[in-house]
């Protein structure tokens, strides 16, 4: 079976259509005019994949082609248009407009086709192109967010150098970032905490150098010297909600919690947490107290009638204190 290709603009998107049942197989779906043929079409096209969808906006050129539909057999062929996302033909991230290419010529060559709006809720904006490196694989969104498999690059003259580093090249890196730094149009950005929204790093044997935090650590290693896999997250806030069972962190070494204040139960408790040093000091103080006995009303001293117990008592209060968990004085 032979598959012919053709040019076509998006003259609308039917992204924005609210979920009707019966229409289900037209999910995604568009409405191009072609070009550059003898005969000029209005086509309505499906994308060619349902599990990737980069939905084109109004004005967007893409390549076309006719392949069969669901009400196909093996007696007779029902055919379809798919579409493939839109080229880069502005080489642009946000948007890669050219309307009024697929409208009727006219004797001026040089006319301007109708500027028409790119979709009913989009909305331009500036977009900066995330810096790439040789072997990148990097998927980005119109709206200054990205994912990067990316690697440990030491190697290269590139306008921006990566934020991350390592010892040995190709060791691989995730890097998934929302709302970085945009410049300006033509001008390459890369991730990095101190400039983008929120982000996550999967690392392998990275150093992370430019993750400043609150509270530096004393007894696990620096950020900017720990050199194997880590998980990081970094956002303005940061909620890890269970639906049905436990959140469980689990650490061969230490959990630290590295804040001002901690909360357990309910962000209102109101029951301060024992400082156990202190608390050890106060009970042999006041078991010390007891063992000295009392001077009765003839002057007689006369020591407690449990003095044993006293004694296991102050064995107890010896073992009071947790060498394994401990709390910020």
């Amino acid at each position: 079976m032979q598959v012919n290709f053709l040019l076509a603009e998006v003259i609308q998107n039917n992204i924005t259509e609210t979920y009707k049942e019966d229409d289900k197989s037209n999910f995604g779906s568009i409405i191009v005019r072609t070009y550059d043929e003898e005969k000029t079409q209005e086509l309505i096209c499906r994308p060619v994949n349902s599990r990737f969808n980069d939905i084109p906006l109004v004005g967007e050129h893409v390549l076309i082609f006719q392949g069969t539909n669901e009400f196909s057999t093996v007696d007779k062929f029902r055919r379809q248009w798919y579409y493939f996302p839109a080229y880069n033909i502005q080489s642009n991230i946000n948007h890669n407009a050219l309307p009024g290419i697929a409208e009727a010529q006219t004797s001026n060559v040089n006319t301007i086709g109708q500027q028409n709006p790119l979709g009913k809720s989009f909305k331009q904006k500036s977009v900066s192109q995330l810096q790439m490196f040789e072997g990148d694989t990097i998927l980005q969104g119109r709206f200054s967010n990205s994912i990067r498999l990316g690697s440990t690059v030491n190697n290269g003259s590139y306008t921006l150098q990566p934020t991350w580093s390592g010892k040995t090249d190709g060791d691989p890196i995730i890097i998934i970032s929302n709302a970085h730094l945009d410049k300006k149009e033509k001008q390459f950005t890369i991730e990095s905490f101190k400039d983008d929204f929120s982000s996550f790093y999967l690392t392998s044997m990275q150093q992370i150098s430019n993750l400043k935090l609150y509270r530096t650590p004393t007894k696990s290693s620096p950020i900017e010297s720990f050199n194997t896999s880590q998980f990081i997250g970094d956002a303005n806030r940061i909620i890890l909600r269970a639906k049905t069972d436990s959140i469980i962190l689990d650490s061969p070494n230490r959990i630290t919690l590295g804040a001002p204040q901690v909360r357990i139960g309910a962000e209102n408790a109101g029951h301060p947490l024992v400082k156990g040093d202190k608390l050890r000091m106060i009970l042999n103080d006041l078991v010390a107290v007891i063992s000295a006995g009392v001077i009765g009303p003839a002057g007689i001293a006369s020591s407690p009638l449990q003095q044993g117990k006293l004694i296991n008592i102050l064995k107890d209060i010896g073992n009071l204190n947790s060498n394994k968990h401990y709390f910020d004085k």
